[in-house]
């Protein structure tokens, strides 16, 4: 401010100078080049100013989101922290040790290494909200995180820059600064659920995006190591099945929640007229059957069903699942399944739409040509009394994940109405079993 000022006056006594023939032409001339050099500077300077002001409020905004949207997730914050050791040295490694290693000097591409249903998702959404947070708070060495997942991308229609830039909303200009500068820690999810030609059309993105902005960081998340000569390779130590199965026949009653004005241990109290007209957009009997399911056991404080998805990926771990269930009630039944359909929904291995439209209503069942799916008027009343409960409950979950997952809402209203019409509750004797719906 001081030069543009400084400037104004040099030029307004320059005019004047002329004007009462202080000043020849030459010295005149000179003195106007020096006050418009001047001037430019000052407007440069703060067009700088400008853009680095933008640049520190999309920062915090972004920060802000990353931190709203992982911090509080029951996938982040009550999770169950998985073992890790460095690849080739056997070191091991907490979550907290390996959120330093990414944003150590020597480290600029990091590989986070697990089989399929491994916990690589998991571990990563935990690592973006830990690290964003540390960013927020100006820890020193911290790095913008940038979490992606690669079957959003349009690999061959987009750069890893414009694809980051669609994901956050960050300007791209903007996201191409914090690369040049040093700042930006990408971290890619998914290369194992691509086929090869798609895997190998990302590698090529990565690859070009290293070599533009050789200081970002850059981690990838894979069954294996891949070939960009990694400075860190870190392993997920796999969890045994018989790990799961201790874990699983140990369940004990753990957090009880409440349904509004249902006493815990009391009996069933029928809601007043007022509360089903304000407060409920549900029946009295659904009401009864949601209270109960709430006065189930759940599961332990701190647990989280992703354990007994980590073992592996497919039909084995839900069938262990699925003896376990037999002889439950169903309120058990119901109270597990309800908290096992959310982390089904978002294993990486299967798309936005199948995880609505196909795992929800097939989480213990595979689907076959002969399985037969009964109506609603088919069921029997203790039959409907567990799928009263999941039309509530599973409803719920699937509507947040599916605008999580940016589905268009008429996309969502066709499965759900697809899942309450299938009458999903079948009974084997004492063993209750969700079926899938397909086709539909």
């Amino acid at each position: 401010m001081a030069v543009a000022l400084l400037s104004l006056g040099l030029f307004a006594l320059v005019i004047r100078g002329l004007d009462r023939g202080w000043l020849n032409n030459t010295a005149a001339i000179l003195a106007l080049v020096f006050a418009f050099a001047a001037a430019s500077i000052q407007l440069l300077s703060l067009r700088r100013m400008s853009h680095a002001e933008t640049t520190s409020t999309l920062e915090r905004v972004y920060l802000a989101e990353v931190i709203r949207r992982f911090g509080p997730n029951t996938r982040t914050s009550n999770r169950r922290p998985v073992e890790l050791e460095v690849r080739g040295t056997g070191e091991p490694l907490t979550e907290g040790a390996l959120a330093a290693r990414l944003v150590a000097p020597g480290v600029r591409v990091a590989v986070l290494v697990a089989p399929r249903g491994g916990g690589k998702t998991s571990l990563l959404r935990h690592l973006v909200a830990v690290l964003a947070a540390d960013r927020q708070h100006g820890t020193a060495g911290s790095r913008l995180p940038m979490l992606v997942w690669t079957r959003d991308w349009s690999i061959e229609g987009q750069t890893l820059t414009e694809f980051l830039a669609r994901e956050s909303g960050v300007p791209a200009d903007v996201i191409e600064r914090w690369a040049a500068n040093g700042s930006l820690l990408v971290m890619v999810d998914g290369l194992d659920e691509l086929e090869p030609i798609e895997r190998s059309a990302a590698m090529r993105q990565v690859l070009r995006f290293r070599e533009t902005y050789p200081d970002a960081k850059v981690l990838l998340s894979d069954q294996r190591p891949v070939n960009l000569q990694p400075d860190l390779v870190v392993e997920i130590k796999a969890i045994s099945p018989a790990e799961v199965e201790d874990w699983l026949t140990n369940l004990a009653p753990g957090t009880v929640q409440q349904w509004p004005g249902v006493a815990v241990g009391g009996p069933l109290r029928m809601p007043t007229d007022d509360e089903e007209a304000d407060e409920s957009p549900y029946s009295p009997q659904e009401i009864q059957y949601e209270a109960a399911y709430r006065r189930a056991p759940l599961l332990p404080p701190g647990r989280d069903l992703e354990l007994l998805l980590a073992v592996g990926d497919g039909q084995g771990v839900v069938d262990r699942f699925e003896r376990w269930l037999a002889g439950r009630s169903p309120e058990m039944v119901v109270a597990l399944a309800r908290q096992l359909i959310p982390v089904l929904l978002e294993r990486g291995d299967v798309s936005a739409a199948a995880k609505v439209q196909h795992l929800a209503m097939g989480i213990f069942k595979e689907p076959s040509e002969q399985t037969q799916l009964p109506t609603v008027d088919d069921l029997s009343a203790d039959e409907k009394r567990v799928y009263a409960v999941l039309r509530v409950s599973v409803a719920q979950d699937l509507a947040q994940v599916a605008s999580g997952a940016g589905l268009r809402p008429s996309a969502t209203d066709r499965a759900l109405q697809s899942l309450v019409q299938a009458g999903l509750a079948t009974v084997s004797g004492d063993r209750y079993r969700l079926t899938l719906e397909s086709g539909r």
